[in-house]
């Protein structure tokens, strides 16, 4: 029978492996994209909490040793490990949004990270109660 592991956050991902220091060859600061939304103080930030439920997989592994010297580019990092994270998410009851790419994000000691946003599978009920901006976000105030 598999060892199931308990699911991490980022955060205590990082705080256990460390800070990220690059993308594969691009600096963390650099690599992300986003966009950061604000409303006034008196106007709150309201999430209906409408649609579907949307669930962030990370998958950590160390590098393999027979890259030394050759530097695998993200498509290959996927595609070597694609097989165990499809059948760990179907385990799971998940599949991959296929219209959201994966990140692949390196970390300290020869570890990287793979992100990928799935959603439940058809007739897959989600244990967990989704969160909303709300629950997510602190309140200011």
């Amino acid at each position: 029978m598999a060892k199931k592991i308990k699911a991490k956050t980022l955060e205590e991902t990082i705080k256990e492996h460390g800070e990220v220091k690059e993308v594969f060859g691009v600096q963390a600061e650099k690599a992300w994209q986003g966009q950061e939304l604000q409303t006034k103080p008196s106007d709150p930030l309201i999430d209906p909490g409408q649609g579907k439920p949307y669930i962030i997989r990370q998958f950590l592994f160390g590098k393999n040793p027979s890259f030394k010297g050759h530097k695998p580019s993200n498509q290959d990092i996927f595609n070597m490990h694609w097989r165990q994270i499809r059948n760990t998410l179907w385990g799971d009851g998940l599949v991959p949004r296929e219209d959201i790419e994966p990140k692949i994000v390196g970390i300290k000691d020869n570890k990287y990270m793979i992100i990928l946003v799935c959603e439940p599978r058809l007739m897959t009920m989600v244990a967990e109660k989704p969160q909303t901006l709300q629950d997510i976000l602190p309140s200011s105030g």
